[in-house]
């Protein structure tokens, strides 16, 4: 390493530290409100992680699943927490960051609640045995809770900061989400091994217990922190130091958008057709196990276009319904559809990362806390995104995304990117890296 390469890198350090300390102050003076939104989020972030850890060992071990049909539950957690987010995205809109926040936190809880009642009680085993559909409908409550909980929460750090330190709520809302996802492995980790012989055959619904009681304390921590009394003052203050920070022109355009605002009457759109077509999406998707498991022999092509014709009628409807969709912006649906591959591997955090490294070391310490081991990459996030984001804070933001998803055969296979004009972006830049569940 040359002295100029060293010096960049110690510069990017103080920087990191710098911001590091910056962002923990301004934590600290934000409204009490928004600390009810960041607080419960680490909590959030540490169940879901874990569970994501460990659903597929307690499928293959308490279940007595597939791996390929663990699998298949899997896909349906977080591809319906991705479905869940596009049919409540908007509810909190109308019911409130409070009340969204407290009963979203309150669902996830009845849901691993259910998942503990699963390993807990004598149900059977197997797919199509009840203890399947218990833990299925737990995994459906919480499901249902996060399409609720994580636009409310984002939309939380929306209403509880200025223009100034939106970045710094987004960013730190991100980090302590990652700093909860490697905290689970010890969690899960320890507690499993703990009650491993009053919650045969592994412990894990002893961890599904916990996480449970979290969710719990979660729900009260939010009602506590973020009151009617202590909202209204934290939005004040909002408006009041936004007003500051403006112009008087954009101050005349905020008042005349609110007051547009106001006066509009807000007409109810018929969704029936829409509620239909989804009502034949369940129906298809239904269809589709019976057939796999053998319990109907309908034709397989029948299936999927009864399916394929309500989703994407039931798109289509919603879609015609909602003209401020962003999904009715084309530019947008391609930028995040493009990057389904990379959540694709990304997605074998938890897909494959457990399975090995409990299986391929087991009687090791590595099996043993397998947890711990599948849950490195939050903490790398949580440390190494803002050094990274401190050197490269004059590269151009979309070369170094193109960078960072290429894959790398040799040195020169990444290098000789034309060097373009330099793009001021901050430092702050944990949330743009993808979440889980995000």
């Amino acid at each position: 390493m040359t002295d100029k390469q060293a010096g960049g890198l110690a510069a990017a350090v103080q920087n990191t530290l710098s911001e590091l300390g910056r962002t923990f102050a301004a934590f600290l003076k934000a409204p009490r409100a928004l600390w009810g939104v960041n607080i419960p989020y680490v909590f959030e972030g540490l169940v879901y992680f874990g569970l994501l850890t460990i659903l597929g060992k307690f499928c293959a071990e308490n279940l007595i699943l597939s791996d390929v049909h663990a699998g298949w539950v899997y896909g349906g957690v977080t591809g319906g927490i991705t479905f869940a987010m596009l049919l409540f995205g908007g509810v909190s809109d109308k019911i409130g960051v409070r009340v969204s926040l407290a009963l979203s936190l309150a669902v996830m809880m009845l849901g691993y609640i259910l998942l503990a009642l699963s390993g807990t009680m004598a149900l059977g085993r197997g797919m199509g045995s009840l203890m399947f559909f218990v833990m299925a409908g737990g995994l459906l409550l919480i499901v249902v809770a996060y399409g609720l909980y994580m636009p409310a929460a984002y939309a939380g750090v929306k209403r509880y900061t200025n223009p100034q330190t939106a970045a710094i709520g987004y960013a730190v809302i991100y980090g302590l989400m990652n700093l909860g996802a490697f905290v689970s492995g010890f969690i899960s980790s320890g507690s499993r091994k703990a009650f491993v012989s009053q919650f045969p055959p592994n412990g894990l619904a002893a961890v599904f217990w916990i996480y449970a009681a979290i969710m719990l304390f979660s729900v009260l921590l939010t009602l506590l922190l973020i009151t009617r009394r202590v909202d209204a003052r934290a939005v004040e203050r909002v408006a009041r130091e936004t007003r500051a920070m403006n112009t008087e022109e954009q101050n005349r355009a905020a008042d005349a958008k609110a007051a547009a605002a106001e006066k509009k009457v807000a007409a109810r759109v018929p969704m029936g057709l829409f509620y239909l077509l989804l009502s034949l999406a369940a129906l298809g998707l239904g269809l589709a196990i019976l057939n796999r498991v053998g319990r109907l022999n309908l034709p397989w092509p029948l299936v999927f276009a009864i399916l394929g014709f309500a989703v994407l009628g039931a798109g289509w409807e919603f879609l015609r319904r909602r003209p401020d969709h962003p999904f009715r912006d084309g530019r947008f649906v391609f930028f995040i559809f493009i990057l389904i591959p990379v959540q694709t591997l990304f997605a074998h955090n938890w897909l494959t990362i457990p399975y090995y490294l409990d299986r391929a070391f087991a009687g090791s310490g590595v099996s043993r806390y397998f947890e711990v081991f599948s849950n490195l990459n939050p903490i790398l996030i949580f440390i190494l995104s803002p050094l990274i984001a401190a050197l490269t804070i004059r590269s151009n933001v979309y070369r170094m995304m193109i960078a960072g998803t290429r894959p790398c055969g040799s040195r020169a296979s990444c290098s000789g990117w034309p060097r373009s004009p330099p793009r001021a972006r901050p430092a702050s830049t944990w949330a743009s890296a993808s979440s889980p569940g995000s």
